[in-house]
C-alpha cells in the first residue's frame, strides 16, 4: 500500500540524486530509507532507481514518479519536484 512517507522519500531521493541528504534530513539511517524505497518498489512491482554509483531514476522510475507524485499531489500536497528543477535551471 502506498503511503505519504514513501512517496515523500521517493520525491526527496529523486530530487537529491542520492540517499545521504534525504536520510540525514529525515533523521533516518540510509538502510531505513533504502528499506522504505524497496517496499515502495515491491508495492508498485517496478524498479524505481538504478543503484550503481550515483542514484538515478530508471526510465520506469521517471514515469512512475510523475504518475505517483502528480496523482498524490492534490491529496497530500507534495511539492512538485520537476517544477523546482525547472526553476533551478532558469
Amino acid at each position: 500500500m502506498l503511503n505519504y512517507r514513501q512517496l515523500y522519500y521517493l520525491w526527496f531521493m529523486a530530487k537529491a540524486g542520492g540517499m545521504a541528504r534525504p536520510a540525514d534530513q529525515s533523521h533516518l539511517t540510509p538502510q531505513t530509507l533504502f528499506g522504505e524505497i524497496s517496499q515502495l518498489e515491491e508495492t508498485l512491482a517496478v524498479s524505481l532507481f538504478q543503484r550503481a554509483g550515483r542514484l538515478e531514476l530508471t526510465e520506469t522510475g521517471r514515469d512512475e514518479i510523475f504518475q505517483v507524485v502528480l496523482g498524490a499531489h492534490s491529496f497530500y500536497q507534495l511539492p512538485l519536484w520537476h517544477e523546482k528543477m525547472d526553476t533551478a535551471h532558469r
